[in-house]
């Protein structure tokens, strides 16, 4: 209802999308040089997964984590990765989400979840719900 009403919050909705379940939840890294993380030694080449899934519902950074929250003031995101490792398609993704859930709710302006605590996200590298049911006529 949100993004018909509102059209504007449409970033808004796509960001605390990707916050809340983003398409990967696992990163896998190379450690480049002998680095300490809270107090652990790390030597160059040691393999690391970052849990960008864990980061993005830090409760130091993002009151009430597990609540979806279009209004939530905007945050650094670590859904695309960071620095060098920074996904180059990430602007033309969230411009996707976003004339995709606009497309989506004008055709279908009472399209509703079917079974809202029956979704479940699941995959590490890539992940996304197992099933989606929705119906028209809420």
């Amino acid at each position: 209802k949100l993004v018909l009403e509102r059209p504007e919050l449409r970033p808004d909705v796509v960001e605390e999308s990707l916050r809340l379940d983003p398409p990967v939840a696992l990163l896998p890294r190379m450690c480049a040089r002998d680095t300490s993380i809270g107090g652990v030694d790390i030597e160059a080449g040691t393999p690391l997964l970052f849990a960008i899934a864990a980061a993005n519902r830090d409760p130091s950074v993002y009151p009430e984590p597990d609540r979806f929250d279009a209004r939530r003031p905007a945050r650094r995101l670590l859904s695309f990765g960071h620095g060098v490792h920074f996904c180059l398609g990430s602007h033309l993704a969230r411009r996707e989400m976003e004339v995709g859930i606009g497309v989506l709710f004008e055709r279908f302006p009472r399209l509703a979840l079917a079974e809202p605590e029956g979704v479940f996200f699941s995959g590490a590298i890539l992940r996304g719900p197992q099933r989606l049911r929705s119906r028209m006529h809420p």
